[in-house]
C-alpha cells in the first residue's frame, strides 16, 4: 500500500506542486488585499536593496498609494541614506507590490515578481529530486 501511495504521488508530483503553488498565491494575494500593511514592509526591503539611494522612484498600485505617503517619515527614518522618494501610483503593480527606480537599477518588489522566484526554486527543487 505504501509503495502504490509513493508511487502515486510521484507520477502526479508536478501536477500536486502546481496546485500548491497556485493555492498559495491565492492566500498571498488575500492576504494583500485584507491588509493595509502588507505594503510597509516591501517597501522597506526594496529600499534597502537600492544601490543609490539620492533619487528614488517608487511606483505601488494606486490603492496602496495614499497609505504609502502616509509612511514616508517611517521610510526616511528606517534607511538613513534615503535622500529623496518620490512616490508614484502605477495601476501595473499589484496591490502590496512595489517596483522602485533609482539612477543605477531597479529594485523588483511586485509580489507576481516575488511569487515567481518561488515558483522557480520550487521547481528547481522538483528537478533535482527527479535527477537523484
Amino acid at each position: 500500500m505504501n509503495s502504490l501511495k509513493q508511487e502515486i504521488i510521484g507520477h502526479y508530483e508536478k501536477e500536486i506542486l502546481e496546485l500548491v503553488f497556485a493555492i498559495a498565491q491565492k492566500v498571498v494575494h488575500h492576504q494583500i488585499r485584507s491588509d493595509d500593511k502588507a505594503i510597509e514592509g516591501t517597501v522597506l526591503r526594496a529600499l534597502k536593496l537600492a544601490a543609490e539611494k539620492s533619487e528614488i522612484v517608487l511606483r505601488v498600485n494606486p490603492e496602496d498609494f495614499d497609505y504609502v505617503e502616509k509612511l514616508r517619515p517611517e521610510f526616511f527614518a528606517a534607511v538613513k541614506e534615503l535622500k529623496a522618494l518620490t512616490v508614484t501610483s502605477d495601476p501595473s503593480i499589484t496591490r502590496g507590490g512595489c517596483l522602485l527606480e533609482g539612477p543605477y537599477g531597479d529594485v523588483d518588489g511586485r509580489v507576481e515578481t516575488q511569487l515567481e522566484k518561488i515558483h522557480q526554486c520550487l521547481e528547481g527543487i522538483f528537478a533535482e529530486k527527479n535527477d537523484d
